[in-house]
This record gives structure tokens, C-alpha cells and sequence, in this order.
């Protein structure tokens, strides 16, 4: 019995519902890339949704379709998989990067990567996650062709694309990448292998490198600097509307995450100049 045969007979769902289950466990086994899950890969896959911003109703149905999939494993298939239950009873991979101080994130940025062969690539790439609040998967996906003086065309989720300005900072960051590099025919910025741009793992291990180089304890990941991004400029006072389009958000009620930032401010704002204060 496979695993579509088991929705159906044993466990009685409608054809909408397993055509989603098998869609959602079709994007977990391309996630994971392994024989057999584990309580890592599901962890891991929990905290991607999460960090590239899917609806929590999405997460919902995904962690649905993982039960399931997990218990026809076990019963059908007679693998041994691990106990999974206690991930989806808590919210812990599902939460939001935390923050950083500034003097971490001004750690971060000026890292150099002298030790890596690709250490311009390597600061662009962080100074692009934090300066343009890229998700992994945008910055990777940029194109040389959308590149301009003074602002990057973003290719973000579902299609769309935003103008994001981009600093002197940067522009200089880049300048000295695409000095370093061969031109070839790659349309990427980030070329990797067989004509495709470089993988969301390098990224990964990239940020791991420098948090270990720079002996950096908080948790700090590459979506940490788009959190960042936005915390910067609710504080300095953009509003959420603006930050919304700057993140490539679909909806503001996504952005409103990050308005307990404004409450915090405005308190500190309030004690600061209110007369009995």
C-alpha cells in the first residue's frame, strides 16, 4: 500500500485534502533529500517554512500530512521512525528569529571571510541578506541584468518583483565581487553549478562560519538579518506599509508581526518626554 492509498481507504479523506497531503509531502521528501525522515529533517523543514514566511494555515496542513505520513511509514511500512509528537506539540520551531544586538549584527556585517577563496562573494551575500532584507532564496536568485547604480530588482515569492534601493556600502561590496569574478555567461550574480545559481546550503554554511569566527552565541541565521531589516526601519521610523513593500510581503497582516517593535518604541518614547515621567 502507498502512501495515497492509505489517505483513502484508511483514512477516509476527501480528494482535496489528499491531493494537498501528497503535494505537501512531495515538498517535504525534495526538502529533506534523504531515504528516511528524521526528528532533525523534520525540525528543519518546520523552521524553513516558518523563516520563508508560509501562512500559518499552510503549516498547519503540512504538519497534518507529516502526522500521517509518519504513521503510515510506521504501520505500512514497518520503518523505524522516530517519535515525532513532541515537535508538533510545541511552537518552538515555529517562532521568529530572535534578535540580535547591534553590536553582533555590526559584527556580522564587517566580517570579512579572509580565510574563504570567496570571501567578496561571502560579504556581499550577508550584506545584501541584511541591506535588502532578502529572503535566502531571493538573494541566491538574483540576476546580473537587474542590477542598477542605486537600486536591485527582487524576484520574490509567487512572481513578484520589488525595487529595493541599495547603499553606498553595498554598491561598493559589489563592485569589488564583480571586479574579482569572471564575467562568463552566467545570468546569476551568485553563479553555481550547471548553470544554476549557488545553494540555500552554502548560504547556510556561510552565516554558520561567521558566527563561529566571530565567536557569536545568539542564534543567528540567514533569516535573522531580514528581521533585522525590518526592526531597523520600523525604529528609525518607516511606516508598516513601507516596510511591507520593502519585504515583498503579500499582505500587511504578514508585516504586522514586527509592530511590537513600534509599541516599544513608542513606550520609550512616552516615558522620555512625558512631564511626571
Amino acid at each position: 500500500m502507498d502512501f495515497e492509498s492509505f489517505l483513502i481507504i484508511e483514512c477516509h479523506l476527501s480528494p482535496l485534502s489528499i491531493k494537498a497531503y501528497l503535494s505537501d509531502i512531495k515538498h517535504f521528501e525534495s526538502f529533506i533529500k534523504e531515504p528516511r525522515p528524521s526528528e532533525e529533517n523534520c525540525v528543519q523543514f518546520l523552521r524553513w517554512l516558518n523563516e520563508n514566511e508560509f501562512t500559518k494555515a499552510s503549516i498547519r496542513r503540512k504538519v497534518s500530512a507529516l502526522r500521517l505520513y509518519m504513521l503510515f511509514l510506521k504501520i505500512k511500512k514497518q520503518w523505524d521512525v522516530p517519535d515525532i509528537s513532541s515537535i508538533f506539540e510545541s511552537n518552538h520551531t515555529l517562532n521568529l528569529p530572535k534578535l540580535v544586538s547591534k553590536s553582533v549584527l555590526e559584527t556580522a556585517l564587517d566580517y570579512d571571510f579572509k580565510e574563504s577563496p570567496h570571501s567578496l562573494r561571502n560579504q556581499l551575500i550577508i550584506a545584501l541578506l541584511f541591506y535588502l532584507g532578502g529572503r535566502v532564496s531571493e538573494v541566491i536568485g538574483i540576476k546580473r541584468d537587474n542590477i542598477f547604480s542605486d537600486h536591485i530588482i527582487i524576484n520574490g515569492k509567487g512572481g513578484k518583483q520589488r525595487m529595493v534601493p541599495i547603499s553606498r556600502s553595498v554598491q561598493k561590496k559589489m563592485n569589488n565581487y564583480l571586479e574579482s569574478i569572471k564575467t562568463g555567461d552566467s545570468t546569476w550574480l551568485f553563479p553555481g553549478q550547471k548553470s544554476q545559481p549557488i545553494s540555500r546550503q552554502t548560504v547556510s554554511n556561510l552565516v554558520a562560519e561567521l558566527k563561529h569566527a566571530c565567536g557569536i552565541h545568539d542564534r543567528l541565521t540567514p533569516h535573522t538579518f531580514r528581521h533585522m531589516f525590518a526592526t531597523h526601519l520600523l525604529e528609525n521610523g518607516l511606516d508598516l506599509r513601507e516596510v511591507q513593500l520593502l519585504l515583498g510581503h503579500s499582505s500587511i497582516t504578514t508585516t504586522q508581526i514586527y509592530t511590537h517593535l513600534e509599541k516599544s518604541k513608542l513606550k520609550r518614547t512616552f516615558n522620555k518626554c512625558h512631564p511626571l515621567s
